[in-house]
């Protein structure tokens, strides 16, 4: 009875054994399909958020646009973009989209930094790089120096007469009575090139004076081609200089300043007349001479024709 009654005990324990077994199998199979399956995959990743600038280059004042994508897309995240923190432009809440921006005027040459904010939990940013605009200059109005008449220009260079109500004066200045004002007079005002007399001779010394350059910049003077002059204009944009031709031809000479501005002018170059004192007493004496000679031609011719004549 007693050994009935173990065998019994034993075979139920085993039976209890077995079930344990096939009950942490199922569970162990269990265990792996949930782990496995496709019910318990991991979730994809939110978007991650971003802008990008077209172009991502530009001038002050030019235009470009944004284009973000990958935001939170709920109806009170209104989407705001900023140019170095300072707000630049607004787009209703969206997920993806495009607005149109402008550089900044006052922006300085370099990068700057673009950034975009909804509020919630989405936020970019992007590099815009300034460049440098065009320097735009004005060009001043050309003006040229009207051309002085032709009667006042001294054929010599000897003498010049004024004749009065009272008295002749005779002065060895070449230079008509008008002239153009010296240098140390000229002050800052319109673009304009003078010269300090209007009618040169071969040889003869001329200056150039001229306004509304460049302050600190080279003055170049050129005419037909040739380089006649050159300088610095000061800080009122002024300046003056000698002027050489290397052309020394009669005839009027037109002379181009580029200072930052173009400025021109004319001036003549006249014939040279003999320089000598004496000339006038040459010629004098040269007629007299002939009128002598002439004179004893006829007397002669007149004595050769008379009766008893030595030619007879």
């Amino acid at each position: 009875m007693r050994l009935a009654r173990t065998a019994r005990a034993l075979a139920a324990t085993g039976a209890i054994a077995a079930i344990v077994t096939v009950v942490a199998t199922v569970a162990a199979a269990v265990s792996a399909m949930v782990l496995t399956g496709p019910a318990l995959s991991a979730a994809p990743a939110a978007a991650r958020s971003s802008i990008s600038l077209s172009p991502p280059r530009g001038t002050p004042g030019s235009g470009f646009v944004i284009t973000f994508s990958g935001f939170d897309s709920s109806a009170r995240c209104t989407i705001v973009f900023f140019w170095d923190g300072q707000r630049l432009a607004a787009h209703q809440a969206a997920t993806s989209g495009s607005v149109a921006a402008a550089v900044p005027g006052a922006a300085a040459p370099g990068p700057h930094l673009v950034s975009a904010s909804n509020g919630c939990r989405s936020s970019a940013s992007a590099a815009f790089w300034v460049l440098a605009g065009p320097t735009v200059t004005k060009p001043p109005p050309v003006t040229t120096t009207p051309p002085q008449p032709t009667s006042t220009v001294p054929t010599s260079p000897s003498t010049t007469t004024i004749s009065t109500t009272t008295s002749t004066t005779t002065a060895t200045n070449t230079e008509p009575a008008t002239t153009a004002p010296p240098t140390s007079t000229i002050s800052s005002g319109p673009p304009r090139l003078i010269f300090d007399r209007p009618s040169i001779q071969a040889g003869e010394p001329l200056t150039a004076s001229g306004t509304g350059c460049d302050p600190g910049v080279a003055v170049t003077l050129t005419s037909a081609g040739e380089r006649v002059g050159g300088t610095i204009a000061d800080a009122d944009g002024r300046f003056s200089t000698p002027v050489e031709f290397a052309n020394v031809e009669p005839g009027r000479h037109d002379v181009t300043a580029t200072c930052g501005a173009v400025l021109t002018g004319s001036i003549d170059i006249v014939l040279t007349s003999s320089t000598s004192g004496n000339t006038g007493t040459l010629v004098v004496l040269v007629i007299v001479a002939l009128a002598a000679v002439a004179l004893l031609v006829r007397t002669r011719g007149a004595a050769l024709h008379q009766p008893g004549g030595g030619g007879q």
